[in-house]
């Protein structure tokens, strides 16, 4: 194959915009997709998501790695002044969805083998919002985290 130095150039800059070496492996994991997410007696939380194909056959997937964080509820107090009275509100509300990062603090971890695409996380408590993310991993790396989903299991 004859390369041009212009062609050569041009595959150094798209190289160096993308922040990756020449040769990189990046991205031949996907992120799985939660399929099911279900409230399971006694409480706990089944999940159940699509199996990962590494595209690289020298490193396969070995297995998944389930994430669930408690999500912290935000406290925002406000004063308004109402009739010549400041009063004081207080609101509060969870955490926002990031589809790109992670929550704040440490999650509990399930971890299972790739022939594996279904986890049962038992450590719920009433009245506390979960969210849940799912990735699969091989001996070289850890593929891009599933869109999160939320569950809370409240009294009736």
């Amino acid at each position: 194959m004859f390369l041009t130095m212009k062609s050569v150039y041009l595959l150094v800059l798209v190289s160096l915009c993308q922040g990756l070496p020449l040769d990189s492996k990046a991205g031949l994991l996907s992120a799985p997709h939660l399929i099911r997410v279900n409230i399971i007696d006694p409480p706990a939380i089944e999940m159940t998501w699509n199996k990962i194909e590494s595209a690289d056959v020298a490193d396969p997937v070995i297995g998944y790695k389930v994430k669930v964080w408690e999500v912290q509820n935000i406290t925002n107090t406000l004063f308004v002044v109402v009739h010549g009275n400041v009063e004081e509100i207080v609101k509060t509300e969870e955490q926002g969805i990031d589809l790109l990062s992670e929550l704040d603090g440490a999650p509990d971890e399930i971890q299972v083998p790739a022939d594996v695409t279904t986890a049962v996380y038992r450590k719920v408590k009433l009245d506390i919002t979960y969210e849940v993310r799912v990735q699969a991993y091989t001996k070289l790396e850890d593929g891009p985290l599933s869109d999160p989903v939320r569950v809370k299991l409240s009294k009736p």
